[in-house]
């Protein structure tokens, strides 16, 4: 009957048998070159697990990645759905669809500025930091107070809700 060494057990053997042999003990070459051996075999049988376990993990990559596509692409359809449904109650201007498993209505979006020419808008309502950009918040605020800005104007649009 054999015995089972692990990889980390062989070496542990052949170190303590090669200092034996090295102290001058005798005899214990054919036990070091078996251990040698098995140790060898041992290494081997762990590289070959090694190459599967690899393969395995780049099989499993492929197939991440042939599933992150496919998420994407059903991401993609359904967007489309979405974006459908609200295109059509958009076009026959249906507020409101109800059916036994959920509601469908277009909603306002909350208040938002359109900018539609830039360079008419006052120096004030730009917002200086390392980038000149535009505080679209003060010209909302601004224009539901009912102050006028030039170049800028309140819209509202709806989106598609369920619920």
């Amino acid at each position: 009957m054999s015995v089972a060494f692990k990889l980390y057990e062989l070496s542990d053997h052949i170190s303590q048998i090669q200092t034996m042999l090295e102290n001058g003990e005798e005899g214990l070459e054919d036990t070091l070159e078996a251990l040698e051996l098995s140790f060898e075999e041992k290494a081997e049988s762990i590289i070959k697990l090694w190459h599967s376990k690899m393969a395995e993990a780049e099989v499993i990559k492929s197939e991440e990645n042939r599933l992150a596509d496919r998420r994407k692409r059903i991401e993609k359809e359904a967007e489309w759905l979405h974006q459908y449904v609200e295109r059509e109650m958009k076009r026959l201007d249906r507020e409101r669809i109800k059916s036994p498993l959920f509601t469908i209505s277009l909603q306002k979006n909350p208040p938002s500025v359109s900018i539609f020419d830039e360079s008419a808008i006052p120096s004030e309502y730009f917002n200086i930091k390392e980038v000149k950009s535009i505080d679209k918040r003060i010209i909302l605020d601004q224009l539901k107070a009912g102050f006028e800005i030039p170049g800028a104007e309140i819209k509202q649009e709806r989106r598609l809700s369920i619920r």
